[in-house]
């Protein structure tokens, strides 16, 4: 066998296997980067809400003919896919799915959001 065909045998493999590992090791750096992106503009998002007198009065009177509006008008500008209001125990006062309305969420994330101080400012 020459030296070149072992060359080849030899870097061959390693160039593929190094292509592999930088293309799950990018994806991985391009997924981490994307989902705080998210979690930054859902926070954005519901500290303007939160913020807001207009929410802050239609909350307490929990009416979602009053709740709707601001919301979906924030969503849009945000351009998120859906935005919710839920009550301290995670029940839906309203959501710009009309479906989700009087549902209670109960999974851990949702509590602890509910839960979390920085969102009560009234």
């Amino acid at each position: 066998m020459r030296i070149r065909n072992k060359i080849l045998i030899f870097f061959i493999p390693l160039a593929v296997t190094s292509v592999v590992a930088m293309t799950l090791f990018s994806r991985r750096a391009v997924e981490s980067e994307l989902v705080q992106e998210v979690i930054k503009r859902g926070q954005s998002i519901s500290l303007r809400l939160v913020q807001s007198p207009e929410m802050i009065t239609n909350f307490q009177s929990g009416n979602e003919k009053q709740l709707l509006p601001p919301l979906q008008k924030m969503m849009k500008n945000a351009g998120a896919v859906y935005a919710v209001v839920l009550d301290t125990n995670g029940r839906v006062l309203t959501h710009t799915n009309v479906v989700e309305k009087g549902k209670l969420y109960r999974d851990t994330f949702t509590i602890k959001v509910v839960k979390s101080e920085c969102f009560r400012t009234w």
